[in-house]
């Protein structure tokens, strides 16, 4: 851990110390809000300073400087530049501010970010909630200007693992970061458009939330008929919704619920979301990792439980539907706007319907709505929900049986309505 030596003499600092959780610097006295900022932005994990003597100050500045001038220092580590808070931006080098975006976003709880070259502009916007939102500045100046873009979208490839020159074709990488204790895996994705380049990066927690059924807003019958039915020694449990609607939050949630060490749970995911006390296996289809592939793999490891990310083929289906034949309890996720409509895109994919109606499975679908704020009650908006009335989200619920459904997404969507926990437009927007 080395910083250049201006910056050193300029601010009075001198590196100490780092571990995984935290950065110690020496200082002979705490510097301005700006330059601590930039370190946090820097190292992405909490900076804390330690008083030390001027002289000593002086003396860890010149023994850097020596190991600066020697041939092995060349290529050490990317280090901050002298900056003022209102240049943190423009002549932030692309390292700090790749770990500023990555920090800003982490800390305001968004799922993705969003860079995108436009005319003139690199509007970057993330989503939170759902929602794109724009993120820019303390004074309102964009995040990323014309003149850094490049540089931005060479260090996240560098990070990502693909080729930084690259500009004209797609390419997807992934890298890990760490914010504070919090470890993040970023997925990165890169795509040419007429103005340059596209570039999202996609935010999954490592060490997230550790939801509960109870903390999904699930109806009292749906969370009954879920919370017994993964009691169950054998069963066959479908979710459908689109991507992003909080699937897999809810399959983890009902393996949670039964992950106490007496049964074997093996997960296929693509990706791996969140932890669990089970055996979790990701998907790697240029590595022939398949979905399918890696089913009849695990049947073969005597499980009780098995989840499948996504059915995503006919030949995943029919060894989804098999395995919970064959007395194993299984929860899948299938692409369908409807709980009704699950059955029918089963036998599209070439599940014979006989089976599945001896399997008698339960039919869920979910959408994701926003939440009113707490602190503003969602009238006018307030800095906790960037004065947009929401903050935060719960699940809208269907489940359907062989009797049909007994509660639909919009019987839940005005129960809730009329709790005063979200709006009627959040429900219409989500439902059609």
């Amino acid at each position: 851990m080395r910083y250049a030596a201006p910056f050193m003499r300029r601010h009075g600092l001198v590196p100490i110390a780092e571990t995984e959780a935290a950065v110690t610097i020496g200082c002979v006295s705490p510097p301005a809000e700006p330059v601590e900022r930039l370190l946090v932005a820097h190292h992405l994990k909490p900076v804390h300073f330690v008083p030390l003597p001027q002289q000593e100050v002086v003396a860890r500045m010149q023994r850097s400087a020596a190991h600066e001038t020697s041939p092995a220092a060349a290529d050490g580590p990317l280090r901050p530049v002298e900056t003022n808070a209102d240049e943190a931006h423009d002549n932030a080098p692309a390292v700090n501010l790749v770990n500023s975006l990555l920090n800003d976003a982490i800390r305001q709880g968004a799922s993705d970010i969003h860079i995108e070259a436009h005319h003139g502009a690199v509007p970057v916007r993330y989503r939170i909630d759902g929602r794109l939102v724009a993120a820019v500045g303390d004074q309102n100046e964009p995040l990323v200007s014309p003149g850094r873009l490049s540089a931005v979208s060479a260090r996240l490839k560098v990070l990502a693992g693909v080729n930084a020159a690259e500009r004209r074709r797609p390419q997807d990488g992934r890298f890990t970061a760490r914010v504070a204790t919090d470890a993040v895996d970023v997925r990165f994705s890169s795509m040419p458009t007429v103005e340059g380049e596209s570039l999202v990066l996609r935010l999954f927690r490592l060490h997230s939330e550790r939801f509960t059924l109870l903390d999904l807003g699930m109806p009292d019958a749906v969370y009954e008929q879920v919370s017994s039915f993964v009691e169950r020694s054998s069963g066959l449990l479908l979710l459908c919704g689109p991507t992003g609607s909080g699937k897999t939050t809810t399959l983890h949630s009902a393996l949670r619920r039964i992950s106490r060490g007496d049964r074997k749970i093996i997960t296929i995911e693509d990706p791996v979301e969140y932890r669990l006390d089970a055996e979790q296996i990701q998907t790697n289809e240029p590595a022939g990792l398949t979905f399918d592939t890696l089913l009849r793999r695990v049947l073969r490891q005597d499980p009780d439980v098995i989840m499948v990310g996504e059915i995503r083929d006919g030949e995943t289906a029919r060894l989804t539907t098999r395995a919970a034949l064959t007395g194993h309890l299984v929860l899948a996720t299938v692409h369908s706007r409807r709980a009704a409509d699950v059955i029918e895109r089963l036998v599209d994919l070439g599940v014979e319907r006989g089976l599945l109606d001896r399997l008698d499975p339960l039919l869920l679908s979910q959408r994701l709505v926003r939440l009113r704020c707490n602190s503003c009650g969602g009238t006018e908006g307030c800095c906790e929900c960037r004065f947009t009335g929401y903050r935060g989200r719960t699940g809208l619920f269907e489940m359907e049986d062989r009797d049909g459904a007994r509660i639909t997404l919009a019987d839940d969507g005005r129960a809730k309505c009329a709790a005063a926990l979200t709006t009627e437009e959040e429900v219409l927007w989500a439902t059609l």
